[in-house]
């Protein structure tokens, strides 16, 4: 049933982001750098960080976040950078949960989605373009990162 459920979410975003009538090309004039954010949906795990590493090297912690909390939404440039998830142990050292790597577009919001056991997570990424349209209308996203096939109502008024 989760897979289900997971595949009906991507699946349903690719499909609302196709009506959007977006190309990966598109850019906003105001919304000129890259944007990344960190929700931690995984039941079991501890406070995760976000580190952003470029092509020089340079490593930045974009912040943490515990289970059912999110990191700061923050500013880059557009790179592609490896990001690693990790945890800091009892003695402080830095110990690595997930590492991938990732292509930071100008004008988007990149929301990275930690599910699943924390002992082997799964990474959800998706992707938005930020632009001036919103200032009308808005877009409304449900995920369902429950651990479980927990039913769950969604009401909007």
């Amino acid at each position: 049933m989760r897979i289900f459920l997971l595949t009906s979410l991507l699946l349903g975003t690719a499909v609302l982001t196709g009506c959007g009538g977006s190309s990966s090309s598109d850019t906003s004039a105001t919304y000129t750098s890259s944007y990344i954010q960190l929700y931690n949906g995984s039941a079991n795990s501890t406070s995760t960080r976000l580190i952003l590493t470029n092509s020089d090297d340079s490593s930045v912690l974009a912040g943490s976040a515990t289970y059912t909390d999110a990191t700061s939404l923050v500013t880059y440039t557009p790179a592609t950078y490896d990001i690693k998830l990790s945890r800091l142990n009892s003695d402080g050292d830095d110990i690595s949960i997930l590492e991938t790597s990732m292509s930071l577009r100008q004008s988007y919001k990149h929301l990275l989605l930690l599910t699943g056991d924390y002992n082997n997570p799964e990474l959800l990424k998706l992707e938005f373009l930020r632009d001036d349209s919103l200032t009308d209308t808005f877009k409304l996203y449900v995920v369902s990162l429950l651990p479980d096939d927990s039913a769950y109502d969604v009401y909007l008024s």
